[in-house]
């Protein structure tokens, strides 16, 4: 299994790209090259996000550009059509994961709660996205 951490280095933060048009996206991704940044993720909750990615890799081959908000079979097959280097959930489920562990890229499941880090646990994962727990309403943990 390709640890993200590999692709990480000494890059100490992963910027997202979320932009409408894939002009926008690119551009970011050049401000972000410009400021020694090279891995990205572009979170796929725009039309443009797929055709960012492929438009990045094109344009500025030295970023790595990973997929992220990946939720299921049909959206994996998509990122990794459009050349993603890498593949971020947002959340697990059994058939992610079983999807995901066919995966050649770098993949960083994201988890909420202990079960979650359990599941990714079984599937053989060593890193994982830990999604803040505000968004479950719990306030004091």
């Amino acid at each position: 299994m390709n640890l993200f951490s590999n692709l990480m280095g000494t890059q100490t933060l992963l910027p997202i790209i979320q932009a409408n048009t894939v002009t926008d996206g690119v551009e970011i991704a050049k401000a972000m090259s410009a400021a020694g940044i090279n891995l990205v993720e572009v979170v796929l909750r725009t039309n443009a996000s797929l055709d960012i990615v492929t438009a990045i890799k094109r344009e500025l081959p030295t970023i790595k550009v990973g997929a992220g908000t990946v939720t299921d079979a049909d959206i994996l097959k998509q990122a990794l059509d459009a050349g993603s280097d890498f593949i971020i959930t947002p959340t697990i489920s059994t058939a992610l994961l079983t999807h995901l562990s066919h995966c050649t890229v770098p993949v960083l499941p994201g988890v909420s709660n202990a079960s979650d880090i359990l599941l990714a646990k079984e599937f053989g994962y060593k890193e994982v996205k830990l999604f803040r727990l505000h968004y479950l309403e719990v306030r004091h943990f």
